[in-house]
């Protein structure tokens, strides 16, 4: 898979896209998170409010890494992909922005939620429990 919007990934990974054969899969996680005092860990993904959820070929790849980190490890909690409320670059995150959490599993969706405020408390109850805050 080659990179489709080149800007908006670093340069090392658009070598790696130049380098890969055409059917190789390059992701980008935005995040790995790992809360050493209760001893589990997840991945985000970042999404802008316009910004597309994931091509068919991304969501797989992302799938994919979630299950391999789900089979490999007892203290990985999942994928968490948070679409915000607002842009990603707007700081600082606080509980009058609103975002959507979607919560992948071993490749499987385990739950979603729309937070229509409460974005800072949202994400905050992840990394405090490795997840959704209902």
């Amino acid at each position: 898979m080659r990179v489709h919007r080149p800007n908006s990934v670093h340069p090392i990974n658009r070598k790696m896209s130049e380098m890969a054969r055409r059917h190789d899969v390059i992701h980008d996680i935005d995040c790995i998170y790992r809360n050493t005092t209760k001893d589990f860990w997840c991945m985000f993904e970042w999404k802008n409010p316009g910004e597309d959820m994931s091509s068919t070929g991304t969501l797989a790849s992302m799938q994919e890494m979630d299950q391999a980190f789900a089979d490999s490890s007892d203290t990985y909690r999942g994928l968490f992909i948070v679409r915000f409320g607002f842009s990603v670059d707007s700081f600082p995150l606080d509980d009058t922005q609103q975002l959507e959490v979607v919560h992948l599993y071993d490749g499987i969706l385990l739950e979603g939620k729309t937070y229509t405020e409460g974005g800072l408390s949202a994400i905050q109850h992840i990394l405090d429990y490795g997840r959704i805050l209902r």
